[in-house]
């Protein structure tokens, strides 16, 4: 999955990896700025990834094979679900359990609480 300024993707083993610029922590390393920027990928923790999406905004999100949501990054105007605009550059769960649904030829997807 691509976002405007990193892309992202899950091995078969279920690790999810991040490549790209990390001026908002889009690469979930513990850290931003653009001398964190990585032309190699990159793991971000964890094992038990099954989905990753990422918007225009710098802030992705990762559904895990429990069907937990998580994000990462930007978050401006609170994309990520937590009740706040705070920028994390590290995975931070959204309570809840979702699922990730498609919105057509504009490659854009959310995610819905079960």
């Amino acid at each position: 999955m691509l976002d405007y300024n990193a892309s992202y993707g899950i091995k078969t083993n279920g690790t999810l990896w991040a490549w790209g610029d990390n001026e908002f922590g889009e690469l979930g390393q513990g850290s931003d700025g653009h001398p964190t920027m990585r032309s190699s990928p990159v793991q971000i923790p964890g094992t038990t990834w099954s989905k990753v999406f990422a918007g225009k905004t710098a802030s992705p999100r990762a559904i895990k094979t429990d069907g937990t949501l998580w994000g990462w990054g930007y978050n401006g105007y609170g994309s990520g679900g937590n009740n706040n605009t705070t920028q994390t550059n590290s995975p931070v769960q959204t309570p809840g359990t979702y699922a990730l649904l498609w919105h057509g030829a504009d490659f854009s997807m959310a995610a819905k609480e079960l």
